[in-house]
């Protein structure tokens, strides 16, 4: 009973404040039909591949299918020999994210990007419910055993990155090395979202993105325009914009265009709520993260405060911070040399 309590009053605040969002949304889009003629049609897959995504020299593309049933597209690079490093993409991202870092640790490590449940062209379950952590997470263990390995150095950004706590609290054996870019340890974040009115108002989003369907209709106006906006826009887009040339913008506008792939990276959000009321492993009292961990932050992140990782030591037992200046939340593609340099110096000395 009381379970069913914190669910509704959860949904309850969620919902209002997506509500409130949402009406300044939806008057956003009547003030931009009135000014520009904007026509408010659903959205149409891009046909044509970037050419961008083709670059040999990033990796081979493929697909693995889990003992869940759900085939994930993925690219890989470096010889199979090797020991996995698997990377984790964020929203609203998919392999590409990772360019930078497929060719620099194919070296050393079979490096391997693979499109998240309901991304690019990896399988898109239709059921909201199946876009809940666990799910997630449990994805990861049984990608790593579907390549044929039983441990991984894991490397997650944004939602990746929350996605790769989960999997070293939960499995923390197949996690032989944790890197997390921009994304605090979500049961630090809850509370600190709760306690900084400038946090609470930077995740406005995520409380839009409760909502059905207008979510859906105002990333997708205008052939996906806000995607640019995200990636090279003053207030969230990267410092160095060569690094995320229009060619770039162009694949991961035609990744997110993709059947069904808009409507299930937003699911991701959808189950925020469940994932605090239903996992242990954010209760207090829960054991820390065991595999030493690397946590990159590019500190002009727009979305996510830096003061988030002040609590670090209290969620994990090994831990190492390093800030890039002047970057933004998209780091390892804003500062990929700096990126690299890090995590390569954390994976030789720790």
């Amino acid at each position: 009973m009381v379970l069913f309590f914190k669910r509704i009053m959860a949904f309850t605040f969620m919902y209002s404040i997506g509500i409130f969002y949402g009406c300044m949304v939806f008057c956003r889009l009547i003030w931009s039909i009135i000014r520009e003629g904007t026509v408010v049609v659903k959205s149409v897959p891009i046909e044509q591949a970037p050419t961008c995504l083709e670059d040999k020299n990033l990796g081979i593309h493929n697909y693995v299918t889990t003992k869940s049933k759900i085939t994930f597209h993925y690219v890989a690079n470096g010889d199979v020999g090797q020991p996995l490093m698997l990377f984790l993409h964020g929203f609203p991202e998919f392999w590409y994210s990772w360019r930078y870092q497929l060719k620099e640790f194919c070296k050393d490590y079979r490096a391997v990007a693979v499109d998240l449940r309901g991304y690019g062209f990896s399988d898109k379950p239709e059921k909201t419910s199946l876009y809940k952590i666990n799910y997630l997470a449990e994805d990861v263990k049984e990608i790593v055993e579907a390549l044929g390995y039983t441990s991984c150095t894991l490397v997650g950004h944004d939602w990746g990155g929350l996605i790769s706590w989960s999997v070293a609290h939960r499995f923390p054996e197949i996690v032989d090395k944790l890197v997390i870019l921009n994304c605090p340890h979500p049961k630090i974040f809850m509370n600190f979202l709760l306690s900084s009115w400038k946090q609470f108002l930077m995740c406005w989003y995520i409380f839009l993105y409760q909502l059905p369907y207008l979510p859906e209709l105002f990333i997708s106006l205008k052939k996906f325009r806000i995607i640019r906006a995200v990636f090279r826009g003053k207030y969230a887009g990267v410092r160095n914009t060569t690094n995320i040339s229009d060619l770039d913008i162009e694949a991961f506008k035609f990744a997110i265009s993709q059947p069904g792939a808009l409507t299930a990276a937003l699911n991701y959000y959808r189950n925020v709520v469940t994932m605090y009321i239903d996992n242990d492993w954010l209760k207090d009292g829960q054991p820390r993260v065991t595999a030493p961990t690397l946590i990159v932050w590019g500190d002009q992140d727009a979305f996510l405060l830096k003061k988030s990782l002040d609590f670090i030591p209290e969620c994990v037992e090994n831990s190492t911070i390093r800030f890039v200046g002047g970057a933004s939340h998209w780091v390892q593609q804003d500062e990929p040399q700096i990126v690299n340099d890090f995590i390569r110096e954390f994976l030789e000395s720790s």
